[in-house]
């Protein structure tokens, strides 16, 4: 394979390396190997005075990557790393120039990723960022602006947790508690945002409660199709025991076996019910079926969370107001925490 890789390069040809050499679920990048730089800097001095590779360091950013239609990635695409100086020592200082690129390009990609001391952290991480953008909206339009307040954020919390750790304690556990409340009550930043207008509350009730009365016959029958091997996967995935970052992996590969076998059975049961006709009715239905179903669920399960949400507001008239002013204690105290943060540590920088 190093072999295959060397001559790819020799073509000028495109190269995409995972260079931590294995997959892991810990926000937090692993030490690189050094089978990269080896090969790059290999293959340009088989090249001689062609043109030189380019390493361009690519950082991905994950969000629930097990959950599908809710987990999301963002890639960012840094500068290159310089390698002329390194290309232009002798073969026989070959193994500092490895290890400095190896140094190098992991300096790079910890510039381009979101790196926290655990998974926890992380989803603290995404809490606050969530409360940002929605008391800094006009800072939050872009993904990238998004992208860079989380390094920022994790960055500064693993500075102050050595330099403020009695303070960036208690704004975590006051995070923790606003994030968990907001949760019992069904409510998001975005609802605290924009409160309930009976107007808007009604419009929103009618449409969204149409939408599932008139779906309802669809919805149940693509339950019907897609249950068994729906669950049956989900249940063999949690015996299995995945780690988080191959967990949507281990669902696709498990789904590709289970649903064509269970939609063999119940197209046998079909035919044996009702012939060719019922067959083929199932056959036709089942990919539209399974999709609508998927919707009209997730809309059932919205629908659900913001009625909760909507009568904790009615019956706690309070709610919103509290809510928020903990919202906005907490911006102002993590602000307050940024300002002893030294600016190279917040734009990933060597001190």
């Amino acid at each position: 394979m190093f072999s295959a890789a060397w001559h790819a390069l020799g073509r000028d040809e495109a190269l995409l390396i995972f260079p931590e050499g294995k997959s892991q679920g810990e926000p937090a990048l692993l030490p690189l190997r050094t089978g990269t730089a080896r090969l790059l800097l290999g293959a340009d001095r088989e090249r001689g005075c062609r043109p030189a590779t380019t390493l361009l360091p690519v950082g991905l950013m994950f969000h629930e990557p097990g959950t599908f239609r809710v987990g999301s990635a963002l890639l960012l695409v840094g500068q290159a790393v310089p390698t002329a100086d390194l290309q232009a020592l002798a073969p026989s200082d070959s193994e500092r120039a490895v290890s400095q690129l190896t140094e190098r390009l992991g300096e790079a990609l910890e510039r381009l990723i979101v790196e926290a001391r655990d998974q926890h952290t992380l989803e603290l991480v995404h809490a606050a960022e969530a409360i940002w953008r929605e008391e800094m909206p006009d800072a939050a339009r872009e993904a990238g602006d998004r992208a860079a307040w989380r390094q920022r954020a994790a960055r500064a919390h693993g500075y102050l947790a050595e330099a403020e750790p009695a303070r960036t304690g208690a704004l975590r556990s006051r995070l923790e508690r606003y994030v968990k409340d907001l949760e019992l009550a069904g409510l998001t930043n975005r609802d605290l945002s924009q409160g309930y207008g009976a107007s808007a509350v009604l419009r929103y009730g009618l449409r969204e409660g149409l939408a599932l009365v008139l779906g309802l016959p669809l919805a149940l029958w693509g339950l019907v199709n897609h249950l068994v091997p729906y669950q049956a996967t989900a249940l063999v995935v949690r015996a299995l025991k995945p780690e988080q970052d191959v967990l949507a992996t281990y669902k696709v590969a498990v789904g590709l076996v289970l649903f064509p076998l269970c939609w063999a059975l119940e197209g046998s049961a079909a035919w044996w019910w009702g012939g060719g006709w019922l067959l083929g009715v199932l056959l036709v239905s089942l990919a539209p079926t399974g999709f609508f179903a998927l919707s009209w669920t997730e809309r059932l399960d919205r629908l659900r969370r913001e009625t909760r949400g909507l009568l904790a507001v009615l019956v706690d008239r309070d709610l919103r107001g509290h809510l928020l002013g903990r919202r906005r204690a907490i911006m102002a105290e993590f602000q307050d925490l940024l300002r002893l943060v030294p600016e190279p540590v917040l734009d990933g920088r060597p001190r």
